[in-house]
């Protein structure tokens, strides 16, 4: 039996689809334990997968909140405001360029109806950059302007967790601080009482 005949006896016979329909349903098993194994041994590791891939906006974030607690309230020269004004516009410029790059996209897709696959997948390309530097920005827009500021900037950036690791680290470490300071609050509370 060639291949020819076996494909139509396993297609045009009650049989052969009977046979077809139970090696499916083996091999569908098997692939589903294998993904099951797969993700069950990913577990542990999907929440840190995604706090690496975030982790860039996060470290933004962080630097940003760092930034206002050190300079925002104590910046009556308008510092501060002056920063989100510039920082509003470049989020804008960014906004703008972003919408003008997807509409180029959809522009080479409908003119040239995939035709051009590199003018498209650049196009493409480009929106998912601006996008991510788009979103970077906005998620930074609470700092302030000036060289000192930019000096304390630098400074905390070479500070900051370089990886999610020290960041975990870093926020037990806070943690545990708090935790500290409640526990000896409520001591000092309690001999006071006394």
């Amino acid at each position: 039996m060639d291949l020819v005949d076996l494909k139509a006896w396993l297609l045009g016979t009650i049989w052969g689809v009977i046979v077809l329909g139970a090696m499916g349903s083996i091999l569908g098993v098997f692939l589903l334990y294998v993904i099951k194994f797969c993700w069950g041994g990913m577990a542990e590791r999907r929440l840190l997968l995604l706090q690496k891939i975030f982790f860039p906006i996060r470290r933004d974030i962080y630097q940003a909140e760092t930034l206002v607690n050190i300079m925002g309230p104590r910046t009556p020269d308008g510092k501060y405001v002056g920063y989100l004004i510039v920082e509003t516009f470049y989020a804008l410029l960014e906004a703008i360029a972003f919408f003008m790059s997807l509409g180029f996209s959809l522009y080479v897709y409908i003119a040239f109806n995939l035709e051009r696959p590199v003018l498209l997948s650049f196009f493409v390309g480009l929106s998912l950059f601006i996008s991510y530097d788009f979103l970077r920005t906005i998620v930074s827009l609470s700092s302030l302007i000036s060289e000192d500021i930019f000096t304390l900037a630098e400074k905390i950036g070479e500070e900051s967790p370089k990886n999610i690791h020290e960041w975990r680290r870093l926020r037990l470490e806070q943690e545990a601080a708090e935790e500290d300071a409640k526990r000896q609050h409520a001591q000092a509370a309690s001999e006071k009482n006394l």
